[in-house]
């Protein structure tokens, strides 16, 4: 106030005027006070629809938090006013340009990531925070980014990057490791291939954000490194597409018929041969998200009806007729269910069960799941 009146003043017109003249000015957003005085004050924040009820402002401090909280909870902050990683205009843009690459299978010991966009040899991946790397690598005469190799370590902390095994890891024969793009620190502008037997569940998130950074990893697909049979260490030759996955190897057991897949479980004589189902990266087992299975089951010779069911026997999902011939099935199942070969005379015959293929779920939205 420019002017403090005492008892007994005169209230002139031009005291009135200037009196009201300032009553405006400290009005207008510049003259009014502030709400940041102190970091407590500057972080407070309201939910304004708390448990799907209105919560109503009853004052301008109350509207201010509550547009405090939008701001915050639709950016993802942990304080409104933080710096946004990535505009929202450049996230829908990844997004909409983004195709999420197949793995490729190369050798033995190597696969690599599909160049996935219109630039001859470059991988772009999309990382659960909106942004994007892209790395551009000719893969048949250098393996640092898009090419991974089962015998190298992976390097992406420090040194000179380099795609492979999770470095406390080593190849090991019939096994079935997790391949992740992962954010280097290194060069921020470029990612690597890792191989890993921690998988991508809910319960392993916090192991995978320690390891490679929060928003640091992408989920691409499985590979088993071996056909199941003893001493196999060689990597499965495979076709993906998506969250579909089919294996283009060899694989012969006891009936005798070569078949592509992953031998399961195999008997050389018995009434019945069964699999459990059981989750992890061992030998017959199976990796988390697998949730369908195309199994291929091979039988000897059977002089009465067959049938294939489910590891407990309770649901019959095809008969197998009498054949005086082997006999080879596929069928897709739901992976927990497991398999279960019977020889309806009750006499012991040769079985083989193979993965011939698999359906990931975790890959069905084409996106890995923001953390």
């Amino acid at each position: 106030m420019s002017y403090t009146p005492s008892t007994g003043d005169t209230i002139t017109a031009a005291r009135w005027i200037t009196a009201h003249a300032e009553h405006i000015a400290g009005n207008d957003f510049v003259g009014l006070g502030d709400y940041s005085a102190s970091n407590s004050e500057m972080q407070s924040t309201t939910d304004p629809y708390p448990a799907g009820v209105e919560s109503l402002a009853t004052s301008g401090v109350g509207e201010l938090e509550r547009i405090r909280y939008q701001i915050k909870t639709q950016f993802g902050l942990s304080q409104w006013y933080h710096d946004v990683t990535v505009a929202y205009e450049t996230f829908l843009i990844n997004i909409a340009s983004y195709r999420r690459p197949n793995l490729v299978y190369v050798s033995a010991t190597q696969l690599d990531v599909e160049n996935n966009t219109g630039t001859s040899n470059e991988t772009k991946i999309l990382f659960p925070d909106g942004t994007s790397r892209s790395v551009t690598e000719d893969t048949s005469s250098t393996h640092k980014y898009r090419r991974f190799d089962i015998t190298a370590d992976a390097e992406f902390t420090s040194g000179t990057e380099d795609s492979g095994l999770r470095a406390a890891l080593s190849e090991v024969a019939n096994t079935r490791y997790a391949i992740y793009a992962v954010k280097s620190t290194i060069d921020t502008s470029n990612f690597v291939l890792v191989g890993d037997t921690t998988f991508p569940i809910q319960a392993n998130f916090a192991t995978l954000n320690t390891a490679y950074g929060t928003n640091g990893w992408v989920f691409l697909g499985y590979i088993i490194n071996g056909n199941g049979q003893s001493g196999s260490t060689d990597i499965m030759s495979f076709k993906q597409a998506g969250p579909i996955m089919f294996f283009n190897n060899s694989v012969s057991g006891s009936v005798g018929i070569t078949n592509a897949g992953v031998e399961y479980a195999t008997t050389s004589g018995a009434t019945t041969l069964t699999y459990t189902y059981a989750a992890g990266s061992a030998n017959a087992q199976v990796p988390n998200t697998i949730t369908h299975i195309l199994w291929q089951s091979n039988y000897a010779a059977v002089a009465g009806s067959a049938g294939i069911k489910d590891s407990g026997a309770a649901r019959l999902y095809r008969q197998v007729h009498a054949n005086n011939a082997v006999h080879a099935d596929q069928i897709w199942v739901i992976a927990s269910e497991g398999l279960q070969l019977s020889n309806g005379p009750g006499s012991s015959i040769a079985y083989d069960i193979d993965m011939l293929g698999y359906y990931d779920g975790a890959l069905s939205s084409g996106t890995n799941p923001l953390l």
